[in-house]
């Protein structure tokens, strides 16, 4: 058994747990690999799920969602001195009851024993250099030996959580994203050095090396997830939102995926993307002008969303009073793409995905009537010609293509400008020196990522590190993971504009056939973006920075509070 400060055996029979908990857990466990041959040895269908397994993996997300809203009021306790990273059984004498304290300190993180409500003991993080989480329970019960069968392993979160799951030596490490989701970076680190892989849940895993990330990009014993198998195992419900990721060019593979990804082949060229390098400037330009100036702003939605959305709709050719509308839109529709579907907003991402499906299905009947000059009118004037797409499904195409360009860029250029701010020597040094800006871009998407992961399929088993990874799993190549991973930067965990060790093709495009398609545009937005922040706005400063929520997937960006003298 590798040694992993986010395993521990159990070795004392004080160690307490939830007894209702733990055999849920058990029990999902023994339900699920009664399936696990069923799938595997169904050559004909490398997708097919059994209810049973899309069960478990419903009530495992629903146990997540739950334990990652669960908020405690509770302060903290200082325990008695003990080593970092030991543990030790003691009586709680304000109720009796056994707790376990656990003292970690690895990556920021500390946790420590805290008192609770009667039946509950939990743990309080404390995070370097970042707000402090809410409470995760320790749920107090009986004894180990009287609930775990043997050959269980105790999973010690860094941030307080304790799991418990069957786990042969040669398997990933069980982590619950509700856990990972609160701080990835240090949770990486920690996991990084000893587990090539994690388990996400049932056939569900996630790559953590750089090596293995960037080699499986490309690999053709793993393939994009096809919409319908991402839906399914996220039990997405029917309606608008599942059939637009079921058709979306971004979750397919082969001549599907070479059709709907080719409609928008000339446009996003390199020698067309370089043809628009004066209008995107020019749109910054403006945005930078129209800021507020000596008043607290949000610059998140002022100045970083407002330039890939003016973008994309001058060059889909849809009329500028209509971004407000469909960045709202897209900012929701990009939630369904998370690691964990977030089924309680699914009101929200259903009727944001019909109405902006009706919106640009409109747009196209406009075209076909009266034809203009934009990429909205040769798309249609192409369909028209070839008809290997449905309308239905030209409609998806471009509905994922206003997603896909505006909500990563927005959170991009936020985070480009923070990183920069927070940094005063590095602010100055890329506004004395023009020159150091696509470092400065390349390095900020390396550092933080607006995407934290590529998910794919497997098709065939596959090994990796001890792990092997069955076939029909789903696998996230966590960019966030192997951009940090000092086999792949020097010094991944600084931040450097002058850095020289960048892959020439940045991990976080992803690579192979599904390199995103819109990477030149996206660098040149923030590229020219940033020039003209420096050149309207030279004494911005930083009045509260934002933070990125996830892991995996498409990030969440909240406000980030900026000034701009008079």
């Amino acid at each position: 058994m590798p040694s992993c400060p986010h395993q521990t055996f159990l070795s004392s029979p004080n160690r307490s747990c939830a007894a209702s908990s733990t055999m849920v857990w058990f029990a999902l466990f023994v339900t699920v690999s009664a399936h696990r041959s069923k799938v595997t040895a169904n050559s004909s269908a490398a997708t097919e799920i059994p209810a049973t397994v899309s069960a478990c993996l419903a009530a495992w997300r629903s146990a997540a969602l739950s334990r990652s809203t669960r908020s405690m009021t509770a302060s903290a306790t200082q325990p008695a001195a003990g080593p970092t990273g030991s543990s030790r059984a003691s009586v709680d004498p304000r109720n009796q009851r056994q707790t376990c304290a656990i003292r970690h300190n690895f990556g920021g993180i500390q946790t420590l024993e805290s008192p609770a409500p009667a039946g509950v003991t939990t743990t309080k993080p404390t995070l370097a250099s970042t707000s402090a989480p809410q409470f995760l329970p320790i749920r107090a019960g009986p004894s180990l030996h009287e609930v775990m069968p043997a050959g269980c392993v105790l999973m010690h979160q860094s941030i307080g959580e304790k799991m418990y799951h069957k786990m042969p030596a040669t398997t990933a490490p069980l982590v619950d994203p509700a856990i990972l989701a609160q701080a990835p970076h240090n949770e990486f680190a920690a996991l990084r050095p000893h587990h090539a892989v994690i388990s996400l849940g049932e056939r569900q895993y996630m790559a953590l090396r750089a090596t293995d990330v960037q080699r499986l990009l490309k690999d053709d014993r793993t393939i994009q997830v096809e919409g319908s198998t991402f839906c399914q195992l996220q039990s997405i419900p029917d309606g608008a939102t599942r059939r637009l990721l079921s058709d979306f060019f971004l979750l397919s593979n082969g001549k599907p995926h070479r059709d709907r990804r080719g409609l928008f082949a000339r446009t996003f060229a390199y020698s067309a993307m370089q043809s628009e390098t004066a209008r995107i400037r020019s749109i910054a330009d403006q945005i930078v002008f129209s800021l507020p100036r000596n008043t607290s702003f949000d610059f998140v939605d002022t100045m970083a969303a407002q330039v890939p959305a003016k973008m994309t709709a001058a060059l889909l050719g849809l009329p500028e009073v209509t971004v407000p509308y469909f960045t709202h839109a897209a900012y929701s529709i990009s939630r369904a793409v998370s690691p964990i579907y977030p089924i309680d907003i699914h009101g929200e991402i259903e009727q944001a995905t019909s109405e902006l499906f009706g919106f640009v299905e409109d747009q196209l009947h406009e075209r076909i009537q009266t034809p203009k000059d934009d990429l909205l009118t040769g798309l249609v004037a192409d369909w028209q010609e070839h008809r290997n797409l449905s309308f239905e499904s030209l409609v998806h195409q471009i509905l994922g293509l206003i997603v896909g360009g505006t909500d990563t860029t927005r959170a991009a250029f936020a985070v480009l400008v923070y990183l920069l701010l927070e940094r005063p020597d590095q602010w100055q040094a890329v506004q004395s020196d023009p020159s150091l800006i696509p470092g400065a871009v390349a390095e900020a998407l390396r550092y933080e990522p607006s995407v934290g992961s590529i998910t794919r399929f497997t098709v065939v088993d596959i090994q990796i590190g001890d792990t092997m990874v069955p076939k029909g799993s789903l696998l996230r190549l966590s960019t966030m993971s192997a951009m940090r991973d000092p086999a792949l930067y020097a010094d991944p965990e600084r931040f450097d504009i002058r850095r020289e060790d960048h892959p020439r093709l940045h991990t976080v495009f992803g690579d192979g056939p599904h390199r995103c398609i819109g990477e030149m545009l996206a660098r040149i937005e923030l590229q020219e973006s940033l020039t003209a922040l420096i050149a309207g706005a030279p004494g911005i400063t930083l009045e509260a920075p934002p933070q990125l929520i996830g892991f995996g997937g498409i990030r969440q960006i909240t406000p980030m509070i900026t000034r701009i003298p008079a």
